[in-house]
């Protein structure tokens, strides 16, 4: 039995009998006039099927024995001279492990079908908008059968089920994961040997996808990767990538691959030149204290916010010995968000299939992040430090300095394993590899 049969089964089992949930798929989306962008797979889609076409629907019925029904794109020979070959309805059976599949067109037919499979349950299963969006069709599906079981309830908590599911990784996530941190943090190693001043943001953007793409990685990086020199570190989401790299500079890279849908997401930060200079290095150094700090803590039971909040008084004791924060009480400093000018994200997210993985952060009410992590789990841990030009009250040397540290890591069941180690950190050994490379030229 497959990865992919036993998650579907275990959601059936999840919403019960009497009980449906409609899945769709990912559509082709146009980029412009008539080229689209590069397809990919809705990831709780993919979960579920491992089916990589578009214009795909999954239905399981619920209960102790979950049927699975499909429809799919059928084998068309001329579509596929243009377009690449289908697994077509017959593969999807034999390759896919679905109890039933169908065609998805006529549209007229699918409609017909869904009607009659749905129109007798209790509830309906179905993220209404994103569906709605995906497969118009639904909705009219939804209408007809609530007209002929006037008492049928529909309810929009599939993705959260489907969430939670994803949240805790098997073997086969965790060995894509393990691969997927590698080629990143190789990736990061390598460029240390390559980057100097003069090079723009873009240039080290190719560098970095040639060798995702040759290491295996998927076309789509887990998401647009940011090559931020100088200022534009200050910039959390920064993706213009067309400066020219200065000598001086540091340069925060944010990049990660995607293979077969998972992804990695690694930051480090470097001085362009190979050296850091002493405020680039105080800088770096309380937030590389903070990352080891967090670290130490991330183990099954400890809450996910625990790791934020010492991430935080770190950060803040080490600014207030700078003299960047006014001297004072780091808990009182943080309590009123007086550290948020400088560190103004959370210290990590879920990761997985999304680059932001899907999964609850609370159990009960209450702050975001109370959550207590759990073996199996993968999250990054990324704290930072950015002083924005023209801060008010902070000495002009700092202005300007932008650091993230960023890994990785798997929740063990006696820890936690970072997966992106590869990828230096150490002030020590990223001037040591850059010095090399520089003597090499």
């Amino acid at each position: 039995m497959s990865v992919y049969t036993t998650r579907r089964r275990r959601l059936g089992r999840a919403i019960g009998e009497g009980a449906v949930a409609l899945i769709p798929g990912a559509v082709l989306k146009t980029r412009n006039a008539d080229n689209d962008y590069l397809f990919r797979q809705e990831s709780g889609f993919y979960y579920l099927t491992g089916w990589n076409e578009p214009d795909a629907l999954l239905l399981i019925e619920g209960g102790k024995r979950p049927r699975s029904i499909f429809f799919c794109a059928p084998n068309d020979p001329l579509a596929e001279i243009w377009h690449g070959k289908r697994a077509g309805v017959e593969g999807a059976k034999k390759a896919f492990g679905f109890d039933e599949t169908y065609s998805n067109e006529p549209e007229e037919d699918v409609e017909r079908a869904l009607v009659g499979l749905v129109r007798k349950k209790a509830v309906i299963y179905c993220a209404h908008e994103r569906a709605y969006a995906v497969l118009p069709y639904l909705k009219k599906v939804i209408r007809r059968s609530r007209t002929e079981n006037p008492l049928q309830a529909i309810t929009g908590k599939i993705d959260h089920l489907i969430g939670e599911m994803r949240l805790i990784k098997d073997e086969t996530e965790i060995a894509l994961m393990r691969r997927a941190g590698l080629i990143s943090a190789r990736t990061h190693r390598e460029i240390l040997s390559l980057v100097s001043p003069g090079m723009t943001e873009h240039e080290l953007g190719a560098e970095i996808a040639y060798r995702f793409a040759k290491a295996g990685g998927h076309p789509h990086h887990a998401y647009p990767s940011i090559v931020a020199s100088g200022a534009n570190a200050c910039t959390l989401h920064y993706n213009e990538n067309a400066k020219k790299i200065a000598d001086g500079d540091l340069v925060l890279v944010d990049a990660g691959c995607e293979l077969e849908c998972y992804a990695s997401d690694i930051t480090r930060t470097f001085p362009a030149n190979g050296r850091f200079s002493d405020d680039q290095r105080a800088i770096y150094e309380i937030v590389l204290e903070a990352q080891k700090a967090a670290l130490a803590l991330a183990r099954p039971g400890i809450p996910f916010s625990l790791l934020g909040d010492t991430a935080a008084i770190v950060i803040v004791e080490g600014l207030m010995r700078l003299g960047i924060m006014p001297k004072g009480d780091p808990m009182k400093a943080i309590a009123e968000g007086l550290h948020r000018t400088f560190y103004p994200h959370g210290v990590g997210h879920y990761l997985g299939l999304d680059v932001h993985d899907v999964g609850d952060y609370q159990r009960n009410e209450g702050r975001r992040s109370e959550r207590k992590l759990e073996s199996g789990m993968v999250i990054t841990v990324e704290p930072g430090i950015y002083i924005q030009p023209k801060t008010k009250d902070v000495d002009l040397r700092w202005h300007g300095i932008g650091v993230r540290i960023e890994d990785d890591v798997l929740i063990t069941e006696s820890g936690c394993e970072v997966l992106t180690a590869l990828a230096p950190k150490e002030v020590a050994e990223i001037e040591e590899i850059m010095h090399h490379a520089q003597r090499r030229r």
